[in-house]
């Protein structure tokens, strides 16, 4: 689910031709999903298992319709075909439903959030009338016979403890940090609808194979920024970073309709398990708008990471046409700790999406350090405007301290490729490894994709 952009809105957009940029690298489609048994609209970033497979999640498909968790193999001796095995498939109700990320530990174990199911009847989580759950933090164990177990960890309420959680990471100590995107005892406010504000929570292994929840971070209102996105980033010291995809003390035009552009945060550790939120930067418009995307660090403190909008005025982007605000494409930029005595961060954008080949509205993804690269995917703003996604190349700054952008690729929803990537690439060997989500049109369920830059 898009935060910003409205299914009704498309009539008033029509359907703009966009350039078509040449393709710079192969890009190989390994699987495309049914929305059957195997599931479908893959999102969140693949994780690698052993032998070279990997494993990921689809949002939709599966034995009911709730989505599933599936491994891809490479091909067999003799065969060029990649096989994806369904893990598991999501009942719903009080089991998990549309699963949004993923993650391993080092036993194997795989974890991970989705959107909905959990059981919670509360009204927050109800749609169209039919409760179907506040979203879960769910558990998949391999047995030693074959086979895997899950269990929902987590299941969350709709209160305090927020719904709609957006993805989990470990820190150093085996516990699972991440953040839900509404819920909680804030106040936010989208459209004159008020609303929970978002959470950060902790949950930790506790003796006898349960996990014990703690609430880490109550966005408190519109000022102090709202829909914290994940997975989270966690430093050496325990400190937890990522995006919000609104409020802040920015309350400008360039926001609409979210109320503020959101900002870069974080959540440092202090004495008696409480966390202090400090705002890293906060986005106004023209240096980006939406941080709906997860954070990337290069090991020395420096952050980066994209915005679903945002940047210089662009006919093209949706917001310019539904809400009639000077609004952009979407920003990657980089953000430098403080120095020289200093107590700012600071901000250096890395690219405005411009629509073209580079499409724009990254979503759900972030950078990829590869070969000297950050990679990134854009998910493309269909069906506002005739744009399905890129794969896109940040090359570090020469001596005019710019940075420099390539598309490796550009989708155009074609039968093989599908479109609209809503994860993060997965860096291997010299290659890299992804999912589409293949909004596009009807029949379209996802792909799994590798390419080399």
């Amino acid at each position: 689910m898009r935060p910003h952009l409205m299914a009704g809105a498309a009539a008033a957009l029509g359907a703009a031709a966009l350039p078509s940029g040449a393709q710079t690298a192969s890009l190989t489609t390994l699987y495309q999903f049914s929305g059957t048994s195997d599931g479908g609209s893959p999102t969140g970033q693949l994780v690698a298992g052993p032998h070279g497979s990997f494993y990921g999640v689809a949002e939709s498909g599966g034995a009911s319709g709730n989505g599933t968790v599936f491994r891809l193999d490479r091909p067999r001796q003799g065969s060029e075909q990649w096989t994806v095995t369904t893990v598991y498939s999501f009942a719903g109700g009080s089991d998990a439903a549309a699963p949004t990320n993923l993650t391993m530990d080092e036993a194997g174990n795989l974890y991970g959030t989705s959107y909905a199911g959990g059981g919670s009847t509360a009204s927050v989580c109800a749609s169209n009338g039919t409760a179907i759950g506040c979203g879960t933090v769910f558990e998949l164990s391999p047995q030693p016979g074959g086979g895997w177990t899950e269990r929902v960890i987590y299941a969350f309420q709709g209160t305090t403890d927020g719904l709609q959680p957006k993805g989990v990471a470990f820190d150093r100590f085996g516990n699972l940090f991440g953040f839900s995107f509404t819920g909680g005892t804030g106040d936010c406010h989208f459209e004159g609808v008020s609303y929970g504000c978002g959470t950060a929570f902790e949950l930790s292994p506790v003796f006898g194979g349960t996990w014990a929840y703690s609430l880490v971070y109550s966005f408190k209102n519109d000022k102090d920024s709202e829909g914290p996105w994940g997975p989270p980033l966690i430093d050496a010291s325990g400190a937890v970073y990522g995006e919000t995809e609104g409020g802040g003390p920015n309350m400008l035009p360039a926001c609409l309709p979210a109320t503020g552009c959101g900002e870069v945060f974080r959540l440092v550790p202090r004495r008696g398990g409480e966390y202090r939120k400090e705002a890293l930067w906060t986005f106004s418009g023209p240096d980006g708008t939406g941080g709906t995307n997860a954070l990337s660090t290069d090991g020395v403190g420096n952050l980066y990471g994209m915005t679903i909008a945002g940047g210089p005025p662009n006919p093209l982007c949706p917001e310019s046409y539904v809400y009639e605000v000077q609004a952009g494409c979407g920003v990657a930029f980089e953000l430098s700790p403080p120095a020289n005595g200093s107590d700012s961060w600071t901000y250096q954008k890395i690219w405005d999406f411009t629509m073209g080949a580079d499409s724009g509205y990254p979503y759900n993804a972030s950078l990829t350090h590869a070969d000297g690269r950050w990679v990134g995917t854009t998910s493309g703003p269909y069906p506002f405007v005739n744009s399905y996604g890129a794969i896109v190349a940040f090359l570090p700054p020469l001596a005019n301290g710019k940075w420099r952008e390539k598309t490796l690729f550009s989708f155009s929803n074609d039968s093989l490729n599908e479109g609209q990537p809503e994860s993060s690439v997965f860096s291997l060997g010299n290659r890299l490894y992804g999912t589409t989500a293949g909004y596009g049109t009807a029949g379209s369920f996802g792909t799994v994709f590798s390419i080399r830059p």
